[in-house]
């Protein structure tokens, strides 16, 4: 996916500079366009371009907050590599039957072995291994297998400490409505977290973590939604603000551009439905000055592009609006009294932040779809997977 995005990033803006030098040329050879004959002139091959990239846009990609905390964490586990295997080796053969027994007997709970690509699951595993702790240390004169010095030991217990703040961010960030502002504070709070503990691992955690990020957070549409998120937005610097200002006001261009199509096609369908009013409409002269009237009304009406400049400024300089609060609850005053404002962060703050739900939908498929049930339609497959995936809606 990141690569067939970079892709057609490249051409797109290939495309944008093409276009502007095309523009260019056109207005260097003015006249000399004018000559050339009908004939001439139909020979030209037309030039298909993608409706974006007509109004300068080009697409970008948005990085998955929740693989890119994994990320920063497997970078991190690179380093405990060694003692990893250590303590995986001991809870192989806390998992031997012999053993088993031993702990059944005494009433301790059985070793967890990890799965070395799920570092929830290593997590997992030495966190077990500390719980075991005692039991090793008595057993280890008879079963060498389960000696760990104390320095791994310790090492152990820190990795578990480092990795205890990630773990609660991913559960955070498996939520199913999660906005950019959420995201944020949430990777805040992982990261404060992981640099409070003084150990060494937590360091290397901690400075992953802050390498990561920056994919994350060097992103125009992700950074204008924590913009247009009031709870968070005074974590961005004076620059970052101003340049998102720039984004949101090309992203109201975008917007703009797409309504007067919208309108032509709803004047069109009227059309067709209704021949012979359009026809008795162009006849009459009155009715075509009212119309022009019309028009003309409706685009003094419409807000000018830079009363969204001077929203966003008026926007940026109210109050912090406190955690607890409803995000949506606060845009929904905007509806009435500044509806483009209230239009523009509605486009901007939906940005998906992770591809949780995409992974939700898979593993309800996988139950639903199954080698026993292969000849279900289409249709029903999608009904049944859009009930499953909205209980929470009483369907």
């Amino acid at each position: 996916m990141l690569k067939a995005v970079s892709l057609l990033s490249d051409i797109q803006e290939r495309a944008v500079s093409n276009e502007d030098a095309t523009c260019e040329e056109t207005e260097e050879i003015g006249e000399d366009v004018e000559m050339v004959g009908e004939d001439e002139g139909s020979q030209e091959e037309p030039i298909l371009q993608l409706d974006s990239v007509s109004h300068g846009h080009v697409l970008r990609s948005v990085r998955c907050a929740a693989h890119t905390l994994q990320l920063a964490v497997d970078d991190s586990l690179k380093q405990a590599s060694n003692i990893i295997a250590k303590a995986r080796r001991v809870a192989k053969r806390l998992r031997s039957q012999n053993v088993v027994c031993v702990l059944k007997r005494m009433g301790h709970k059985r070793a967890i072995v990890d799965c070395a690509t799920r570092w929830h699951s290593t997590h997992d595993m030495l966190q077990r291994l500390l719980e075991l702790k005692t039991f090793c240390e008595d057993m280890a004169p008879t079963i060498p297998d389960l000696h760990l010095s104390e320095s791994e030991w310790e090492y152990v217990s820190n990795t578990v400490d480092a990795l205890k703040p990630a773990k609660i961010a991913t559960k955070c960030l498996q939520s199913d409505q999660l906005t950019a502002g959420e995201f944020y504070g949430v990777w805040l709070k992982c990261s404060l977290d992981t640099e409070k503990l003084a150990s060494p691992f937590a360091r290397k955690v901690a400075q992953c973590i802050k390498a990561r990020q920056s994919t994350l957070f060097d992103n125009d549409a992700f950074i204008a939604a924590v913009f247009l998120d009031p709870r968070y937005r005074l974590f961005l610097t004076e620059c970052q603000t101003e340049k998102e200002k720039i984004h949101l006001y090309r992203t109201w261009e975008a917007i703009q551009n797409l309504e007067p199509r919208n309108a032509a096609s709803g004047s069109d369908v009227c059309a067709a439905a209704s021949p012979t009013q359009s026809q008795t409409s162009s006849d009459d002269e009155i009715e075509h000055l009212l119309m022009e009237k019309e028009r003309d009304t409706s685009s003094t009406q419409r807000r000018p592009h830079v009363s969204i400049v001077s929203l966003l400024d008026t926007y940026s300089k109210e109050a912090r609006l406190r955690r607890t609060e409803d995000l949506f609850q606060y845009w929904a005053r905007y509806s009435v009294s500044n509806p483009d404002l209230y239009k523009l962060a509605m486009s901007v703050i939906p940005l998906p932040v992770t591809q949780v739900s995409v992974e939700r939908a898979f593993s309800s498929l996988k139950f639903i779809l199954s080698p026993l049930r292969s000849s279900l339609n289409e249709k029903v497959l999608e009904d049944i997977l859009l009930v499953r995936l909205n209980k929470q809606y009483g369907l």
